[in-house]
């Protein structure tokens, strides 16, 4: 390590300039920054499990909102109906292993996204001018 007399900084300098170099090189870059991976004693069920507990969470409260929205627009329904039926497909079919159920899981996904930019644009519209410019199916 280079140090000039009086340079306190020289070994935060020399500590950067060696992580650089470790960056840069693949060998090195593994005992600086050490690598982790789940262990191997972990069943694989485990992880598919953790999802369904998560795809159900996202679930009840995609589903709650979804009845309060259908005092309000059709456009939130759809908005929230689509993701609700995505997470029941997700939750049922990742624990079990179920690939037809997380196929078409993942398809309802895309056409929620695809809902969800072609309607949020007359939300945002009609909101912004005050009155209704395109429809969004209201309720009330």
């Amino acid at each position: 390590m280079l140090h000039l007399e009086g340079d306190d900084e020289a070994p935060v300098r020399e500590g950067a300039l060696q992580l650089a170099n470790a960056s840069r090189t693949r060998s090195a870059s593994a005992t600086v920054i050490p690598q982790t991976r789940a262990p191997d004693s972990a069943p694989p069920a485990a992880g598919a499990a953790g999802v369904g507990v998560l795809m159900s969470a996202l679930l009840t409260v995609t589903a709650s909102t979804t009845v309060e929205a259908l005092r309000m627009s059709g456009a939130l329904i759809a908005l929230l109906a689509l993701p609700a039926l995505t997470f029941l497909l997700l939750a049922i079919g990742e624990p079990a292993g179920a690939e037809g159920s997380t196929h078409l899981g993942g398809h309802l996904g895309m056409l929620s996204a695809l809902v969800a930019s072609s309607m949020s644009f007359p939300i945002v519209l009609n909101g912004t001018g005050k009155r209704s410019v395109l429809p969004v199916l209201p309720r009330s």
